[in-house]
């Protein structure tokens, strides 16, 4: 595998060096050509990707195009912890450089660094808006309110989830 600078990735940040030395021996690298589909939406996201080198477009059915995704970038950190599907396509809008830390991986890092997945899955937590409000990049799908404001949008009838009183 090529060399990595971790640093770029904030949910490393806290690593040894040779905690980072586990890391890297349990990812995958991929090279994408222009053009090149690195997921799909809704097929299975078994891992997070940390786009090194390039940029990817990002599309979602119903939304089309969202913005594009420059590197370093790190993408589906909820797939290190949880099962579940691919919430957009990622196409390599120019080459790219990306790793993948599957889901079996990252469980083999923890085995080998306990204490080290323990703060990545911390810096997961607080990248995906569970810790202290800070600012984050913009999301590759935007949140429903975000989809709401485009024109034509419009909001599906849903019962009110509070009983109100009568007056």
């Amino acid at each position: 595998m090529s060399a990595v600078d971790w640093a770029r990735f904030p949910i490393f940040a806290d690593l040894a060096e040779r905690e980072l030395a586990i890391l890297a021996d349990v990812v995958e690298e991929q090279a994408l050509r222009a053009g090149e589909m690195l997921c799909l939406e809704g097929s299975e996201a078994d891992g997070a990707f940390l786009l090194v080198d390039g940029a990817l477009d990002c599309s979602r059915e119903g939304v089309g195009e969202l913005p594009r995704i420059e590197a370093p970038a790190a993408l589906g950190l909820a797939a290190l912890a949880r099962s579940g599907n691919r919430e957009a396509s990622l196409k390599a809008a120019a080459p790219s450089r990306v790793l993948l830390l599957t889901r079996t991986a990252f469980h083999r890092f923890a085995q080998d660094a306990p204490q080290a997945a323990v703060r990545v899955l911390e810096a997961v937590v607080r990248e995906l808006g569970g810790g202290r409000c800070t600012p984050r990049p913009p999301r590759c799908f935007p949140r429903r309110a975000e989809v709401l404001r485009r024109p034509g949008a419009e909001l599906s009838p849903r019962a009110d989830p509070l009983p109100r009183e009568a007056s």
